[in-house]
Formats: structure tokens, C-alpha cells, sequence
């Protein structure tokens, strides 16, 4: 969405007035979207906006995160993944068996892949029907990999204005503690929660919610 959203921008990226304005819009109709937010903090925060943007969106298209998580997965694994997660390819011939499954299917698993839409210091944001994954993994003994790519993981300040008054279930989202996950894969690869919640990116922008009722 972030991606297509960067297109969308391009044509108003050179009015700063315009831009801000049309990145509120897009935050309003899809609050929780880390990419998306990350994309408007960083081309609002840049002295050359339209360069600023399109880098980002270059940036966004070519997250490894996927790939990176393919890579970390065991030999061998059952993997099954939650609602909008998506693996690279390389897990290729090493015998990972992945399953796009219901939380049902987990009761199998080695892992469950989950995706975060957006990550903070103690809970994030999922896709709905992502706590009945974690769930099954629980009651499987299964580990919970999220996903947490380019973008998601925004600073402190960020997460509070992004979060203040948002009403998950409203928007298809799900809030979950930080604990739920076993490990967190971002651009960088695999790590811990706590050293997820501490690699915060992306500039500080309030301004992308002033006003904001």
C-alpha cells in the first residue's frame, strides 16, 4: 500500500502544503500502517521532498525483510503464516515446508510467521485475525515470528501519535504485546523483541497529525 501511496503522492510532492495534506488524508483512511507512515515522515522531513519520496518508495520495494526471515528459518521447518505475511524464497530447497494456512494448520507448525503493521516500545499492531495464530502457537509450542519490515518500527513519539485514540478493530487491525512474539525479523534479520522495539526508524513528523480529531 505504502508503494502504490508513493505514486499516488508524487504529483503534489513538490508543494509542501499539498503534500502534508495529502499524506493526513492517507493516514486517516489507514492508520496503523507503518510503511505508510515511515514514506510521509521521511519525504515531509527532507529539504528535497520529490527526491525524498521517491527514494523512500525505492527503498520500500526493495525491503529484504521477507528474505531475510526465508533465510533464518530452520531446516526442515513447518512454518505457517499469519494473515498478510509474506516469506522470500530462501528457504528453497532446505526442506522448509510453508503452509498458508487457519490457525488450525498451526497445530503442526514449528513456527508461525506473523506480520506486524506496525511496531512500538510494548505493543504493536496486526492484521485482524492474527491473535488466533498466536494463540494456536501457544497451545502448539510453536515459535512466533513477526515480521516487522521497512517502516514499522517508528520512534516512540511516532508510535504515541499514531496510536492516540485509534480504535484497532475499527480499521482491521489487532493490538498485541510485544511478549507474544518469540523473535522479530526486520530489514536487518532476526533479533529480539526488546531489540526490535529499539530500532526505531524514520524522522519525527507531529505535524502529520495535527488536528486530528
Amino acid at each position: 500500500v505504502a508503494i502504490e501511496a508513493g505514486a499516488a503522492l508524487a504529483p503534489v510532492a513538490s508543494r509542501p502544503g499539498g503534500l502534508l495534506t495529502a499524506c493526513r488524508r492517507l493516514l486517516a483512511r489507514r492508520p496503523g500502517d507503518g510503511p505508510l507512515l515511515w514514506l510521509a515522515a521521511t519525504a515531509l522531513a527532507a529539504s528535497d521532498q520529490p527526491s525524498a519520496l521517491g527514494g523512500a518508495v525505492d527503498r520500500l520495494r526493495s525491503d529484504p525483510t521477507g528474505e531475510r526471515a526465508a533465510i533464518a528459518l530452520p531446516d526442515g521447518a513447518v512454518v505457517v503464516t499469519g494473515p498478510g505475511a509474506a516469506l522470500g524464497v530462501g528457504h528453497g530447497e532446505r526442506g522448509v515446508q510453508v503452509v498458508d494456512g487457519e490457525p488450525a494448520a498451526v497445530v503442526a507448525a514449528d513456527i508461525v510467521v506473523c506480520r506486524a503493521c506496525l511496531w512500538g516500545p510494548e505493543e504493536w499492531l496486526a492484521p485482524e485475525g492474527t491473535a488466533a495464530f498466536i494463540d494456536a502457537a501457544v497451545s502448539a509450542g510453536a515459535e512466533v515470528w513477526v515480521l516487522a519490515g521497512l517502516g514499522t518500527v517508528p520512534p516512540r513519539r511516532m508510535w504515541d501519535l499514531a496510536t492516540d485514540g485509534l480504535d484497532p478493530g475499527s480499521h482491521g487491525l489487532e493490538l498485541l504485546d510485544t511478549s507474544s512474539a518469540s523473535f522479530v525479523v526486520g530489514p536487518t534479520g532476526r533479533t529480539s523483541p526488546e531489540r526490535a522495539s529499539a530500532r526505531a526508524e524514520g524522522p519525527v513528523v507531529p505535524e502529520l497529525f495535527a488536528g486530528r480529531r
